[in-house]
């Protein structure tokens, strides 16, 4: 049960900074530095394993949910409804 709370908890940050470095306007982070960061972290998600994927696609399902409850602007739920293809995590 721990590791599951973990994986998710983990997942859930990983979706969240990726989700900040993608959906920031270039004046609250610089364009080029944002995109060495979400390729670092991309780079480290290729290699995770099936049950890490599991979280990590549980992760962007439940924030697609909840930005969707919340009427989010179409770029930020195309951002979660696009994630792993965007990312080529598929």
């Amino acid at each position: 049960m721990q590791k599951l709370l973990t994986m998710r908890a983990l997942s859930s940050a990983v979706v969240e900074a990726l989700a900040f470095l993608e959906l920031s306007d270039d004046d609250q982070v610089d364009s080029a530095a944002a995109v060495r960061a979400m390729e670092a972290i991309v780079a480290r998600l290729k290699d995770a394993t099936e049950e890490e994927l599991r979280a990590l696609r549980a992760a962007v399902l439940h924030e697609n949910n909840e930005r969707n409850k919340l009427n989010a602007d179409e770029h930020v739920l195309d951002f979660y409804e696009n994630f792993f293809e965007h990312f080529g995590l598929e």
